[in-house]
């Protein structure tokens, strides 16, 4: 619209919108066959993310979901051309996802979301759920951003090792990568499981705080003071606790007012 009305051509909004409604038509088919083409494939790789949409009788926006569905095996070589769809939706929960991948059978890569979870376990094992790497190392990062905690920077870098034999193997054949995988990245996500599972049985052990409340513990995450009340509402100011163990498995206890 600034474009042409540089020129003197002045464009009212809803024609537009009328013209994009009209290309969208046009288009349909063919989206729908990438859509189609896309599910249809063995890997899939399924995200959301909010989109604010007009709500005219409320006089202001609500938040529906635009879901991507892609695929993409270039990084391994693999015979699948890169795609992505996406598909508008009032939610996001499980009958939303459930709704658009009727009849899914396959790998399906999503991040941590209960929604993917209960949409498998629904389909009796016809989906596999891979989980991203990225979205857990994500919230060590954010840990360690906040709380400089040592355990998070340790998980860190446990992980950079992984990424590292990634790089390397990348563009290698599939049998390559399985192999480099087993022999070297098995064996370190398996201490790193020991790890975690290790700090998870003490982070739910009870912590004894002042006052004699007790606190009920979360691996690398928020933890609320357990009050023998029922604390008052409004703008009175609850205590928070953060439970970081160390390097040594000892926990830090970081109370904040």
């Amino acid at each position: 619209m600034q474009i042409l009305a540089g020129q003197g051509i002045h464009l009212d909004r809803a024609a537009l919108a009328g013209w994009v409604k009209r290309a969208a038509w046009w288009l349909k088919s063919l989206y729908e066959l990438q859509l189609r083409t896309i599910q249809a494939s063995p890997r899939l790789f399924c995200d959301e993310t909010p989109m604010p949409v007009l709500d005219p009788g409320r006089h202001r926006t609500r938040i529906c979901q635009f879901w991507a569905h892609a695929m993409d095996d270039r990084p391994w070589g693999g015979p699948s051309p890169p795609a992505v769809a996406y598909v508008f939706a009032d939610g996001r929960g499980t009958e939303e996802i459930a709704g658009q991948l009727t009849g899914l059978s396959g790998i399906l890569q999503v991040d941590g979301y209960a929604a993917y979870k209960a949409l498998a376990r629904g389909h009796g094992g016809a989906i596999q759920l891979a989980f991203c790497l990225a979205h857990a190392r994500r919230k060590f990062v954010e840990v360690y951003k906040t709380m400089q905690s040592p355990f998070a920077h340790e998980v860190i870098e446990r992980l950079q090792a992984v990424y590292a034999i990634e790089a390397e193997i990348r563009g290698l054949s599939a049998e390559q990568r399985l192999a480099a995988r087993r022999t070297r990245t098995a064996p370190l996500m398996e201490v790193l499981k020991a790890r975690l599972t290790a700090v998870v049985n003490q982070a739910l052990l009870p912590i004894e705080a002042d006052g004699g409340h007790q606190l009920r513990g979360q691996p690398l995450g928020r933890v609320d003071a357990v009050s023998p009340r029922r604390p008052r509402r409004g703008r009175q100011q609850h205590r928070r606790a953060f439970y970081a163990p160390d390097r040594d498995g000892k926990a830090e206890l970081i109370v904040q007012r």
